[in-house]
């Protein structure tokens, strides 16, 4: 799953986060090691998609968790807690600080731009409206769409 173009996208959308604990992926998650749960979750846990990051790297509060059986189905899950807490500093990234760096990269990117053109465009991230979406799906789908399209080069990625 982590090729070094896979490796190398991430780390950029990483530099484009502000203050992040590293500009290396592999970096933040040797710094979660031991720090990094599954578990079998509740329907009712499930329901509400909990699972998650609490804090950032760095901070003895700091954890991940994930559903075993979606992890397992979806290990991508894990990339996306990482970037959560990838900061320095504060209580981790929004899914709108992911949506927006992942998007910049993305457009700076002439290969990603063509793919992404050839199948309908790349969502933009927007400003989260938590009164009609708690969490920010919206940003997050964006974020996790294109941190996979960088990383598995779909095989029509260069035509």
């Amino acid at each position: 799953m982590l090729t070094q173009d896979c490796l190398k996208f991430l780390n950029t959308i990483l530099a484009q986060l502000k203050d992040p604990h590293s500009n290396n992926l592999l970096d933040i998650l040797e710094s979660a090691k031991g720090r990094l749960f599954t578990r079998n979750l509740s329907e009712e846990e499930k329901k509400k998609q909990l699972g998650g990051t609490k804090s950032r790297v760095g901070d003895p509060d700091f954890y991940i968790y994930l559903g075993e059986a979606e992890y397992a189905k979806d290990p991508y899950l894990l990339i996306h807690e990482l970037f959560h807490g990838a900061a320095r500093t504060g209580t981790g990234y929004t899914h709108f600080d992911m949506a927006i760096a992942a998007y910049q990269v993305a457009l700076a990117d002439p290969a990603f731009m063509k793919y992404a053109n050839r199948h309908g465009g790349l969502r933009e991230p927007k400003l989260p409206d938590y009164s009609k979406d708690p969490d920010d799906w919206y940003n997050a789908g964006v974020f996790d769409r294109i941190a996979r399209q960088g990383c598995t080069h779909p095989i029509d990625w260069n035509w």
